[in-house]
């Protein structure tokens, strides 16, 4: 199901994102795997933003595929839509390896100011069920980020916070994903990694 389209307000303009390069040298501890579960949104989105594939990754994992590392994904931005008070923005973890590789679970997901500290807290988990997602070379699996309006009252956000960069743990790693980023948001919610949608 289609998300309707992103209502472009001076809060919305905020929530651009900027760049694609990543880097993997460590500035803060990962996110434990016990993260605080968060109710999923009725208003989630149920289609995957972004631009076109090479191919659409798969979901059987066969035998003797180990898990995607750090060292070979590249985190990549998609868009970011907003209905009801909240923004969806969609990333994706491509295989930038020379072998498949699988993805399973959450990804650890935070926003980081200049000096590199986690803003408010790292994004709490929605609770979806998962299952194993196959990413061959080039392909990618895909996870999507829900974050308040914090221009409204009584969220408990502050629209000054800013942020310099997105950080992600690919699931079951220690090592992160990072890139500049202006994606400014409150009480972050992340769902879990998913084979539909494709890869900017």
């Amino acid at each position: 199901m289609r998300r309707p389209p992103l209502a472009l307000s001076g809060a919305a303009a905020l929530l651009a994102l900027a760049g694609c390069g990543t880097t993997t040298t460590p500035q803060a501890a990962p996110p434990s795997p016990s993260s605080t579960t968060a109710a999923q949104p009725s208003s989630s989105p149920t289609s995957t933003m972004g631009g076109s594939p090479t191919s659409a990754p798969g979901t059987a994992t066969p035998t003797g595929v180990g898990a995607c590392t750090t060292a070979q994904l590249r985190l990549v931005a998609g868009h970011v839509e907003g209905t009801a008070g909240s923004f969806y923005a969609t990333f994706f973890l491509r295989n930038g390896g020379a072998h498949p590789c699988s993805l399973r679970g959450y990804p650890g997901f935070a926003l980081l100011s200049a000096d590199g500290a986690v803003i408010q807290h790292p994004a709490t988990r929605t609770g979806q069920a998962y299952r194993a997602v196959l990413v061959r070379p080039g392909q990618a699996g895909a996870f999507v980020v829900r974050t308040v309006d914090a221009t409204i009252p009584g969220t408990g956000c502050d629209p000054a916070w800013k942020t310099a960069t997105v950080q992600v743990y690919p699931p079951g790693q220690r090592s992160p994903l990072r890139q500049p980023s202006h994606l400014q948001a409150c009480n972050l919610t992340v769902g879990p990694v998913t084979a539909s949608g494709p890869a900017g």
